[in-house]
């Protein structure tokens, strides 16, 4: 007898092999997968005719994995942000931070010949970003955005004991709010600025941004960097024969678990068993 399926019967089951991905996956616990499969139908409705008419198009996927960092979750307590430069950057109570890597553009590269039915793709350049908040504080000074000509700041992110996340960023933009009844916060938008290393964590030791495919990592060559399954239930899955990640999130506040999310390009076929 068939019955209705629930979260608990689903997991991810694989993400690359032996490679980012890989260590990724297996760093956090996922909470969520949404996948979206799109035919991109062509309408080829000719004069004379009083209804459209539709062919099938080429088909392309994507997918979301949120979750939690650590196979075993982490609380964000352990959570801490420090900041050298000039000017250096202001970190005095800080309540939260976001940290964002992502590839500004995905480029369709599917070729002609062969008569593909599934798109491909490619990632573009690697960018990153923080967003943070803290309290305003009765004797330190908020560090101002830099002058043109002026200096980046050094930015380390701790998420977990000995798991790091370390940039160069520029102040792109400070927000102070004071509103009665409320404590008085700054928030600080940061853009990064090259390459962003990290340490133990979800990440592992890893450079990214760089050489040619290393950030985000992706199959040029063909060599199905990002292959994926989704299991829905035993014997029911959807795999991606290739995929990058498009950007990845880190949340992190002292009172909630530390949160990830990965938004994933699926490039050529995807097929559900």
């Amino acid at each position: 007898m068939s019955y209705p399926l629930i979260s608990a019967n689903a997991t991810v089951t694989s993400w690359g092999s032996t490679n980012f991905y890989s260590t990724c996956l297996a760093a956090i616990t996922p909470n969520s997968a949404r996948i979206n499969i799109t035919n991109d139908d062509q309408e080829v409705t000719g004069i004379g005719a009083f209804a459209s008419v539709m062919i099938p198009g080429l088909k392309s996927a994507n997918v979301v994995i949120g979750g939690y960092a650590g196979s075993t979750p982490y609380l964000g307590n352990a959570g801490t942000i420090t900041s050298t430069g000039t000017p250096n950057g202001y970190v005095t109570t800080v309540q939260s931070w976001e940290w964002v890597a992502r590839t500004p553009t995905v480029h369709d590269i599917t070729p002609m010949g062969g008569t593909p039915t599934w798109k491909t793709f490619r990632p573009d350049i690697f960018t990153s970003s923080l967003r943070y908040t803290a309290l305003v504080d009765s004797s330190t000074s908020l560090a101002p955005a830099p002058d043109a000509g002026g200096g980046l700041q050094t930015v380390t992110l701790t998420y977990v004991s000995g798991g790091t996340i370390a940039m160069t960023g520029l102040i792109k933009q400070i927000g102070v709010t004071a509103v009665r009844g409320n404590k008085q916060l700054v928030t600080y938008q940061l853009d990064g600025s090259s390459t962003v290393t990290t340490a133990g964590g979800i990440f592992g030791t890893y450079t990214m941004g760089g050489a040619n495919n290393t950030h985000p990592l992706w199959s040029a060559g063909g060599s199905a960097a990002g292959a994926m399954v989704v299991t829905l239930l035993t014997g029911k899955t959807i795999s991606l024969a290739d995929s990058f990640y498009t950007s990845m999130r880190v949340s992190c506040a002292p009172s909630a678990p530390v949160a990830v999310e990965f938004n994933v390009q699926a490039t050529g076929a995807v097929t559900i068993a």
